[in-house]
């Protein structure tokens, strides 16, 4: 039962499969038969109805149809069934409402266990958005700037969106490199793909859609098949007037700190109000304005533009 089970941990109503082999094999096939949009296990959800669903249908077949579905090893696939019977007892027994699959095991956990208290105690999505703007931001630094600009006119955020809203500050700039035509799909792409922790799949595909806004304009319908399966349409509207407001901040400030520091943003009795000394009143026309009515149009309320 080595490779079909490492720890299983019960959180509530939750159960929480951390695997090398056979679970992660198991989610894999349920991505497939499901025709899921997000191809990352860790962190990949299901409810019980469709783990039995899955469960059964392993069951059902024999190991050459697994392997039409999966791309694995045949001695894992071997071994598919033997879970699907211990994940159906499972269920059975602890009757949980949610099954989490998690991409770490025992390693991880020895390792964690081995890290001192201040190392434990830092945000592991936070921590890797730094290390990836510090390696492929044009301005490493200049995110977390970015985000203490845009956060007054997003009032009441939730703990666990005021850092979505930060990581995705980190990693506006971090495909710049790219041809400007492709950083848009590039972003949503990276995003969705990279190995992030801390951070589940409507985290990272709010975040994804925020960056590909960042780049493009996405209308009501465009490019939201996948984000509008995963995040619904009022959560993602946020993920895109998210992303207006970092390419507002880039475009006014040149992605330099200085600058930002001479224009401010924010919302008053529900007008928008981008403040430029008069050193810069030459952007208060043109494609800056453009850039503050788009974010305006998307929270819905009107805007003006202050020299002082």
């Amino acid at each position: 039962m080595r490779c079909a089970l490492h720890v299983i941990g019960t959180q509530g109503d939750v159960i929480d499969l951390h695997s090398e082999s056979s679970f992660r094999v198991f989610a894999k096939l349920d991505i497939a038969l499901s025709n899921y949009p997000l191809k990352v296990l860790h962190e990949y959800a299901l409810d019980i109805k469709q783990a039995l669903r899955t469960a059964y249908w392993v069951l059902e077949h024999e190991v050459p149809e697994l392997a039409n579905k999966v791309d694995s090893s045949i001695d894992r696939l071997m071994l598919l069934p033997m879970a699907a019977r211990v994940l159906i007892q499972l269920i059975g027994k602890l009757k949980p409402t949610n099954i989490y699959f998690s991409s770490y095991g025992l390693r991880e956990g020895i390792l964690f266990y081995q890290m001192p208290e201040r190392i434990k105690n830092l945000d592991p999505l936070i921590e890797a958005c730094r290390y990836q703007e510090g390696s492929s931001a044009r301005f490493p630094g200049f995110g977390e700037k970015l985000f203490n600009w845009i956060l007054p006119i997003f009032s009441n955020l939730e703990k666990d969106d005021i850092r979505l809203y930060r990581a995705a500050c980190l990693l506006h700039d971090t495909t710049w490199k790219a041809h400007p035509d492709y950083r848009a799909e590039m972003s949503f792409e990276t995003v969705t793909r990279t190995n992030l922790g801390g951070i589940n799949h409507q985290g990272r595909i709010f975040l994804a859609l925020a960056l590909m806004s960042r780049y493009k304009k996405i209308g009501p319908s465009k490019n939201l098949e996948v984000p509008l399966r995963i995040l619904g349409e009022n959560r993602a509207e946020e993920a895109i007037i998210l992303g207006r407001a970092m390419r507002l901040g880039a475009m006014v400030s040149g992605t330099s700190a200085v600058n930002l520091k001479k224009c401010k943003l924010y919302k008053k009795n529900k007008i928008l109000y981008l403040n430029l000394r008069k050193s810069g009143k030459d952007l208060a026309a043109g494609l800056v304005e453009r850039r503050l009515k788009a974010l305006a149009d998307g929270m819905n309320i009107k805007y003006s533009v202050l020299i002082t």
